[in-house]
């Protein structure tokens, strides 16, 4: 059986706690493009968190999660903060951990030095050289463009991946994958308006809907 879509299970006002069926990489972008939406969602960013204490594969991004919640609440929600930050101590590295402990009371600002390599979404900061940055813009250019998407996804760049999609689908409507991840965009940020849109660019380029948007000609 197919692992469920976290678009129609991670319903607002649900459960916080992980559900059985999902498959925790979708479950982790559909949160992640979520709190990009809106860091505010403050469901989300429970969720996001929750998942990452829950998913060996996801712990790595366990530190940048709770440092997100932080910067999107401020000096706000100390009992929230505080809560997650205990419950996921265990699962940090020490230093890590601590410094959560410290910011407990002040809570974190956007702007601020944050710890290098948090991975935090929100953190505005590049850190390295313009070399290093170089370097990591040739290896982009060697993938694949759903990796590029995909990579876009994890990171909350939920503006960038579609953007990147429907760019690829114009030039090769009939390619399945790209047009399946692109209709998981749409559907996971409700965006029916946009994908409406694409539609109509697909028809007037090439005169026709393709088999992957073939659901559209009803």
């Amino acid at each position: 059986m197919s692992a469920l879509d976290p678009a129609f299970v991670l319903k607002p006002g649900g459960r916080l706690s992980p559900l059985a069926g999902l498959d925790p990489a979708l479950a982790w972008r559909h949160v992640t493009a979520a709190v990009a939406r809106d860091s505010l969602d403050l469901e989300a960013q429970v969720r996001r968190i929750l998942l990452a204490c829950a998913h060996p594969a996801l712990q790595p991004r366990l530190f940048g999660a709770l440092i997100d919640l932080f910067l999107a609440l401020g000096s706000h929600g100390e009992a929230l903060r505080r809560e997650l930050t205990e419950r996921c101590a265990p699962l940090l590295e020490a230093e890590d951990a601590q410094y959560l402990m410290r910011h407990l009371a002040g809570g974190l600002h956007v702007g601020q030095p944050l710890p290098a390599g948090s991975d935090a979404m929100a953190d505005p900061c590049i850190a390295g050289t313009a070399a290093l940055v170089a370097q990591q813009r040739v290896a982009l250019d060697e993938r694949s463009t759903l990796e590029e998407a995909t990579e876009l996804l994890e990171h909350g760049d939920l503006e960038g991946a579609r953007a990147l999609l429907e760019a690829a689908v114009l030039l090769d409507p009939d390619d399945a994958a790209l047009a399946g991840e692109l209709q998981m965009i749409y559907r996971h940020s409700r965006d029916e308006a946009a994908e409406q849109a694409m539609v109509q660019r697909l028809r007037a380029r090439h005169g026709r809907l393709s088999a992957p948007w073939s659901s559209h000609d009803a």
